[in-house]
């Protein structure tokens, strides 16, 4: 194991560096606690690492020999903006696994003592209420009551439970949506689930052109290949390909480990969305996941009410509201606040970023994603 610098009068440690022998053990950790999640895994802190460059450090509870929780950190120097420290950076959720929630509290507390150390202008911690209370989750098909009204203005991930086989799950869809899936079927598209880098070259492809057209930065290329690289030997690397005369025009990237899996990125061409190529996208990936044994499927970010919320609610997807949390070294006591984007700037943004070349827009993209935390 690296050196670990103590942390006084806890059983807290700092690492800033972890070698092969340690990521396994707190990799094996990660697989044996009920949060744990593909972000949690020493893969995507390495994958962070080797694509853009941030400083990783993880902290970890022990009980003697024994670990009891640990928090996986990220530190970000952005330019103007200066250190921020996140966990973690393009992940809905990764915050403090442990024994018992003490722990964890701990965990957190020594992150903000971090925060002033390191001289960082803020900490952000993100987490998901599923993974503290399950029933505070939103069904998607209720009308949402007073004590909900606060989530109105966060956003949620969508989780589909999923039943033992493909079969079980189709037969559990409403007629509609399974006319919807046969219409996709019938309309000549094709769905393939590989994970060589020819398909990852296919994803990134529509991916790049999905990305321009809603205005935003893409990942660098690098940032996927490591991902491929790390979550391979693991069987947690997929990507979904959807073809239609013989052109891809649909294309996703799944990870799943243990008995959840996460589909962090998805796009189709909008000039074959009249072909209905999501819709197989989505059906293929839960069919596939069933089949293997995953039971819970994450589907990602949404904004209640908005159109990817409503997409993903007809899947039977129940929203768990994700809390990320930030805390500023000034008078970090009552610092604790939570994360608000600016609409109108956001917006006038997208609408620069469209006018750009796609060749541009995607090398630019990719230098500038690093330093944009989602």
């Amino acid at each position: 194991m690296s050196f670990i610098e103590p942390v006084q009068h806890t059983n807290i440690a700092l690492l800033y560096e972890c070698d092969d022998e340690t990521n396994v053990i707190l990799d094996r950790y990660v697989q044996s606690h009920p949060n744990g999640s593909v972000y949690h895994l020493s893969a995507w802190r390495d994958a962070i690492k080797l694509a853009y460059k941030h400083q990783t450090m993880v902290l970890i509870a022990m009980k003697g020999q024994d670990i009891v929780g640990f928090l996986p950190l990220c530190c970000m120097s952005i330019p103007i903006f200066g250190k921020h420290l996140i966990a973690l950076p393009f992940a809905d959720y990764c915050s403090a696994i442990a024994d018992e929630p003490e722990i964890e509290i701990q965990l957190i507390e020594e992150a903000k003592r971090q925060l002033i150390k390191i001289s960082a202008k803020k900490l952000e911690v993100r987490d998901s209420e599923f993974e503290l209370v399950q029933s505070k989750a939103i069904n998607p098909s209720e009308e949402p009551c007073e004590n909900h009204l606060s989530l109105l203005k966060a956003k949620v991930r969508m989780l589909v439970h999923l039943p033992a086989s493909a079969d079980l799950l189709m037969s559990s869809y409403k007629p509609k949506l399974r006319s919807q899936i046969k219409k996709a079927q019938k309309n000549g598209l094709t769905a393939k689930i590989a994970d060589d880098e020819d398909a990852l070259n296919l994803f990134y492809r529509v991916y790049a052109r999905n990305m321009h057209r809603l205005g935003s930065p893409v990942h660098s290329f690098r940032w996927f290949q490591a991902l491929r690289k790390n979550l391979l030997s693991l069987g947690a690397f997929q990507v979904v390909l959807i073809e239609y005369q013989e052109s891809v025009v649909g294309a996703a990237i799944v990870l799943h480990f243990g008995k959840s899996a996460w589909i962090p990125w998805a796009s189709t061409l909008q000039d074959y969305n009249h072909l209905a190529p999501n819709m197989l996208m989505y059906w293929q990936i839960q069919a596939y996941l069933s089949d293997k044994g995953v039971r819970v499927f994450d589907m990602g970010r949404s904004t209640i009410g908005e159109g990817t919320y409503r997409f993903k609610a007809q899947w039977g997807a129940v929203a768990d509201p994700l809390r990320w949390t930030v805390y500023r070294p000034t008078d970090i006591a009552d610092s604790k606040e939570t994360k608000i984007g600016s609409v109108k700037l956001r917006r006038l943004a997208e609408k620069m970023w469209r006018l750009l070349p796609l060749p541009v827009a995607t090398a630019c993209g990719a230098y500038l994603r690093r330093y944009i935390s989602l």
